[in-house]
This record gives C-alpha cells, structure tokens and sequence, in this order.
C-alpha cells in the first residue's frame, strides 16, 4: 500500500503567504509517483495580454523556498513546451516508459531553487486564448511572458523578494535575453541574470559555424571545404560568415544533412516516434511500436523534437487523471490535445536576422550575471557558434579556458567540459551533452547550475 506523505496542503512559508486563490491550484496527488513529495507544487494559468492564458507549473525548493532563487524555466522551438523542461529534463520527476508512473530525478535543480514552468506562446501545451486566436512573434512572446510573470509575483507576493533567474534552452535563447531585457528595467524585481542552454542566439554565429562543426565531424570531404573556405572566408580569417556568403548557400547545404542526421545529437541514432494515434489507446501498448520509415527530419512533428521520442511524456500528460490534478479544463478552445511541439501557434520570425547582443549587452551592463552552457554533441545550435559568441561580446576576460569537473555516481573526479570566464558571463561547454544537456548529462547540468545559482567557480580537478 502507498503511504503518502500528505494528502492536504503542507503547511509551508509560502501557503500560508500567498493569494487565497493559489490554494486552488495546489497539486494535491500527482498520479504515477510512489509517493508524494514533500515540497508543494502548484499548476494554474497565469495571465498574458489579450485574455491570454498562459499555463503554470510551479515546484518549490526543497531546501528553503522563503529565500532560495525562483528560476522563470522556457523550452524553445518555437512551439515548445516547458513541461518537457520539467519533466525530461531538470524537474524533479521523470516519466517511465510506461507513460502511466513517475520517477523522482536526482539531479533535480529544485533542490537548491523554486522552480517555474510556464508554456509559452499560447497555443503550446496547455496554454490557451480564449478565442482560439493563435499567433505569435518575438515581440508578442515577450509581452506575454512579462505580464505572467507579473501576474506570477503578485499572486504568489511572498516570492516577489527572492532573487530572480531566467533560464531557457534553443529557442530560449530568444525567449530569455528579450525577456531578461525588459526585465532588468522592472524595480519591482528582484532580478539577478540569466542562464541559456545552446541557445540560438545568433544567425551569423549560430548557423554560420554548421559548417565548420560538419566539417569536423565528417559531414564535409576537404576538397568541399577547401572551396568553401575559398568562397568566404577572408586570407589568414579563421572565422567564415557562412550565414551571409552566398546569400546562406553553404548554410543550407548544412541543413539538408539534417535529413540524414540527428540533429540534436552527431554521435546518435534517430529512434522512430510512435504514431500519434496510437497515444489514444488506453493500454499504451503503442509505447512498444514503431512508425514506418520516414525521413528523420519528419519524424514527431507535431508532437516533438525530431529524433527525440518524448511519447511516455505525451500520453502521460493526456491522461485525464493527470490533467484534472494540473486543474487543466476538460475543453481548451482550438486545443485537443497536449504536444512536446506544435507548429499551430503560427509563429512568426526571421531566423536569418537572429542577434541578441544587444540584449545581452543590456543585461550585464546592469552588472547581472550571466551563464551560456552548450552541449558539444549538439549540432543544431552547436557550441562552436555559442562560443564565437560570447566571446565576440567583448567582455573582460577574467580566467582564460580550463577545464572543470564533476563527480560521478562513482565518487570520481571526471571532466565535466570547458569553461571560459569573464566580468559576469560564463561561457560553459558540456561534454557528452547534447542540445538538452540536462536530459542525457543531468548530473554534469546540475553542477554547472549550481556553481552558477551560488555564483561559486566550476570545480577544478578533485583529488
């Protein structure tokens, strides 16, 4: 028998402190766990503009949320949802392969922070506009997400206080600096700086180095290269701007291999998704299935990443247990279903005209800390670009490139990586990390979250 550790609210600082009405969106029995946490979590809308719902999954430290950091969490795409953050990546729970149970993660970074998940733009996950009017753009996204997050900070006023992050991945590294931004400006907030997982944060960086990562990867024959390098790279220049040679020529030669190719992870396989309609079927012997053959690029679209089965996360959410204990309404207009991703939110943006040095130049100009973590397997916004980067910021370099390190579950000093320090910035690559460091090297993520929460360096070789 299940013994659960509460079946009413805990009494905590925060239940106790906030708005009457959050009481009502306390998660009280989260299906599929062993037992239930001893933190308290919530789930609920928040409001954007325009009568827009955003949805809300927020999950308190377990160490000492009256003080511990709140960390505002965003998945890319766009499209994507931030549930994926949670629950695949650096949330405290993990879906089983059966799509029904859950899992508590070890390396969960709500043990040192409260933790907010929120789905963004309207029209991903559970978020919703009442009138089924789904689009969106940079601009829009970021208004939306500053009055949830307004929204968030009034109803929950006790955390108003705590020092603020902002963390996002891929195309988070839009969501996050154009936020962070119009943040920074906010006296009401008590905003501390920002963290990006390979994020795109620039076309000239981002998808002008995808060739150089190909290259040196395999992907190019060095009589390829050398005529590119030719084409567009100026005597004696290491660095190419493929982005704009060639009107992208080489550029989008670099995407066409990713109809070949994971693009998320060089070293890996492209598993087959599941088809969707499978999910519906209440054994979930479709768990064991696989799709017919497809091109790697379209496979899950629609329901994920390509290459990325997220289908134990899907039919878990669209279980409607699941959904009545997230007090998710039974009908949400234009929405039938929760997706990892959707291409209905009509997201509009230019990818060729992607550069958020101004943001970034902003946000540390107001002496805010800022940490740029990538994944060396990761090809699509690989590590290459996130360096050239953060380097051509031109901020102080304080400690020149080292190695760090991690303890694994042996007890035993590893290489975790490289990182590069400057006034306020840290520029960290993961090795072994794939675009969703926390997923695949979540022990490595959580050290480098950590060192960054508690502004301490990453570790140096441990005897």
């Amino acid at each position: 028998m299940l013994v659960f550790l509460f079946a009413l609210p805990v009494e905590s600082y925060s239940i106790n402190q906030v708005d009457d009405g959050i009481l009502n969106d306390l998660i009280v029995d989260l299906p599929g766990l062993p037992e239930q946490p001893l933190f308290n979590q919530y789930s609920g809308y928040l409001n954007g503009i325009g009568g827009n719902k955003l949805h809300y999954w927020f999950v308190e430290s377990e160490d000492n949320p009256h003080d511990d950091p709140l960390v505002i969490w965003f998945n890319g795409g766009p499209g994507c949802s931030s549930l994926t953050g949670l629950l695949e990546e650096n949330g405290p729970f993990r879906v089983k392969p059966d799509g029904r149970s859950l899992e508590y993660q070890p390396y969960r970074w709500n043990k040192i922070v409260n933790m907010l998940y929120i789905e963004s733009p309207v029209g991903v996950g559970f978020s919703y506009n009442p009138e089924a009017e789904y689009y969106s753009n940079d601009t829009l996204a970021r208004e939306n997400k500053y009055a949830a997050v307004k929204d968030f900070l009034r109803r929950y006023s006790d955390f108003a206080k705590n020092p603020l992050y902002i963390f996002g991945q891929s195309y988070g590294g839009i969501y996050v600096p154009t936020l962070s931004a119009l943040i920074v400006d906010d006296p009401d907030i008590n905003f501390q700086g920002f963290g990006i997982g390979n994020g795109f944060v620039s076309s000239k960086y981002i998808s002008g180095s995808l060739p150089y990562y190909q290259f040196h990867h395999g992907m190019f024959g060095d009589r390829e290269w050398a005529v590119m390098r030719k084409e567009c790279c100026s005597s004696g220049e290491y660095f190419c701007d493929f982005s704009s040679c060639k009107d992208g020529k080489y550029v989008d030669e670099a995407y066409a291999f990713f109809g070949y190719n994971n693009p998320y992870a060089v070293n890996a396989a492209c598993p087959r998704t599941p088809p969707h309609s499978s999910r519906k079927r209440s054994d979930h012997s479709a768990l064991e299935e696989t799709e017919e053959e497809a091109p790697l690029c379209d496979r899950a679209i629609g329901m994920g990443y390509p290459c990325v089965n997220s289908t134990a996360t899907i039919v878990y959410l669209n279980n409607p247990a699941v959904r009545e204990a997230l007090h998710i309404p039974r009908d949400l207009p234009g929405i039938k279903e929760w997706y990892m991703c959707t291409r209905a939110v009509n997201y509009e943006w230019d990818w060729e005209a992607v550069d958020m040095t101004d943001n970034f130049l902003k946000v540390l100009s107001e002496e805010k800390r800022v940490l740029m973590y990538y994944g060396e397997l990761d090809i699509i916004c690989n590590f290459l670009g996130g360096r050239w980067f953060t380097e051509n910021l031109n901020q102080t370099v304080v400690e020149d490139h080292r190695p760090w390190y991690y303890t694994d579950d042996n007890d035993e000093s590893q290489v975790g990586g490289g990182v590069d320090k400057f006034r306020n910035l840290l520029y960290v690559s993961v090795k072994g990390g794939s675009h969703m460091v926390p997923k695949e090297t979540a022990d490595k993520a959580y050290t480098l979250f950590r060192a960054f929460i508690k502004n301490e360096d990453l570790p140096e070789m441990m005897s």
